[in-house]
């Protein structure tokens, strides 16, 4: 983040600035953030600013969207993936660990 951007962030303290920024966070990749739900789930929409074309010549990326939901609970992150109503689970990582 530039320095410029950072300092003209809420907040009297560098902590206080980048908890500010951690809450609407502004990017450059191939996806941006449409929507978070804190704890529940985050949807990225495809940038159609995004620079870089794949070998087809089309604009990448060739997702719409990509949505994540969060399943904090390990049983039932293992019991969607089982069921099929998930494609993909990652275990969270836990402040303080």
């Amino acid at each position: 983040m530039p320095q410029k951007l950072f300092n003209a962030a809420r907040g009297t303290t560098e902590a206080a600035k980048a908890k500010a920024f951690a809450e609407k966070p502004i990017g450059s990749g191939p996806f941006v953030l449409s929507s978070w739900k804190k704890g529940s789930s985050m949807v990225l929409k495809r940038n159609p600013y995004y620079w870089k074309k794949g070998s087809d010549g089309k604009a990448l990326p060739y997702l719409n969207s990509i949505r994540f939901e969060i399943i904090p609970d390990d049983n039932t992150r293992i019991l969607k993936l089982q069921a099929g109503n998930s494609t993909g689970g990652i275990h969270p990582v836990q402040p303080g660990r």
